[in-house]
């Protein structure tokens, strides 16, 4: 009895989460277009900096963590219950073909302060994000863009509060076949 008892909870618990999804889902976005990177043929220009110093290198797509990668993005869920009553969404229709959706954060204490998604026939583009994170030891702010099949890049600063230190870094990627 207590086996289906689990089982029934199991299972409403997933349906109520994909009906608590109020917002556009971004981890499954980029969890879904992961897999389409990994079975390409891309090859990718990866370029990174960490307060000036920095590379640039070629790699085969099947050879980067993507996971790893995408993080920033994959952690960016609008979804969850904190940002239902936080966040303003803005609709611009540019035409008939091009359209935009902007989620604003109402409020500071959140990490997520805006989203941006743009859309071509429907199907998403682009998608940027500006995070704001802040505890007793740091604040980092973090501006992500996404531009399906062609680059990503992540730009980001941290200050170190008591030591008054700041920390730039930056991460781009560009797609080719």
């Amino acid at each position: 009895m207590l086996y289906i008892v689990c089982v029934v909870s199991v299972m409403l618990s997933c349906e109520n989460k994909n009906k608590d999804l109020k917002f556009f889902d971004i981890p499954a976005f980029f969890k879904q277009e992961i897999e389409i990177i990994k079975t390409s043929n891309y090859v990718v220009t990866k370029s990174y900096s960490y307060n000036g110093e920095g590379s640039k290198m070629d790699m085969k797509a099947s050879d980067i963590n993507w996971e790893k990668e995408f993080a920033i993005f994959l952690e960016c869920d609008i979804n969850k219950p904190a940002y239902f009553a936080n966040m303003e969404i803005l609709h611009a229709p540019y035409d008939s073909i091009e359209s935009s959706v902007v989620y604003l954060s109402r409020s500071k204490k959140l990490n997520i302060q805006s989203v941006k998604i743009e859309s071509i026939h429907g199907e998403t583009s682009t998608i940027s994000i500006k995070i704001n994170k802040s505890n007793l030891i740091s604040t980092t702010s973090i501006d992500a863009y996404y531009y399906k099949g062609t680059s990503y890049s992540i730009y980001g600063i941290q200050t170190i509060k008591k030591l008054g230190e700041k920390n730039d870094f930056w991460v781009e990627g560009r797609f080719y076949r």
